[in-house]
């Protein structure tokens, strides 16, 4: 028997063109670049675990700096 999963996440968006995120990796999710949001539609079997990878990089100009950081 098979399980069926939606598994969703998100990368961070940036509201400025100065601050630019790009996803790396996203393990063959469905990405949307508008929202950031991650998707993946999975099937498990029974005591099945699935590692998914997530990798993005945010560039911003040297004067600038992200809350929190």
């Amino acid at each position: 028997m098979l399980v069926n999963i939606t598994v969703e996440d998100q990368i961070p968006i940036s509201n400025t063109k100065e601050i630019e995120v790009k996803l790396i990796a996203g393990n063959k999710a469905n990405y949307n670049v508008e929202t950031g949001k991650l998707e993946w539609d999975l099937q498990l079997k029974p005591g099945e675990s699935k590692k998914l990878l997530v990798t993005y990089e945010v560039k911003l100009p040297k004067n600038k700096s992200l809350a929190g950081m």
